[in-house]
């Protein structure tokens, strides 16, 4: 599967509802609204972020279901200018995403929820 994300930067609440109002009269507003709650998690020496890498649990369904991913340094097509991102998802059980949530030294929980294909570097390091 490919997804592709289209992220906009608006100043404002006021340039978002301007926005809005475009997709609304143009028909084009989503007919379901997904809420989702996302927390990132880093070393205590910053090992992920200095190397432009993010671990994150995303939950969803009302916090019935968590996902986590690592999304590794994008790197930027010279010709199109299009940032492309390497990014690994794992579905974990959401009770066990909430206790890493409420304390990250409860972050090994996780390990056996992740599979080895992600990087033991967002397994090792938690913050």
């Amino acid at each position: 599967m490919v997804e592709v994300e289209v992220k906009i930067r608006l100043p404002s609440e006021r340039e978002f509802e301007t926005v809005r109002q475009h997709f609304q009269t143009n028909g084009s507003l989503p007919t379901k609204i997904h809420h989702q709650e996302n927390q990132f998690f880093d070393g205590p020496n910053a090992e992920l972020s200095s190397v432009r890498a993010v671990f994150r649990l995303r939950f969803t369904e009302e916090g019935r279901k968590c996902v986590a991913t690592l999304k590794e340094k994008s790197t930027v097509s010279a010709s199109t200018g299009v940032a492309v991102a390497q990014e690994k998802e794992h579905e974990v059980d959401a009770a066990v995403g909430r206790r890493v949530v409420e304390d990250p030294t409860a972050f090994s929980e996780l390990q056996g929820d992740v599979p080895s294909e992600l990087p033991e570097t967002a397994k090792a390091h938690r913050g």
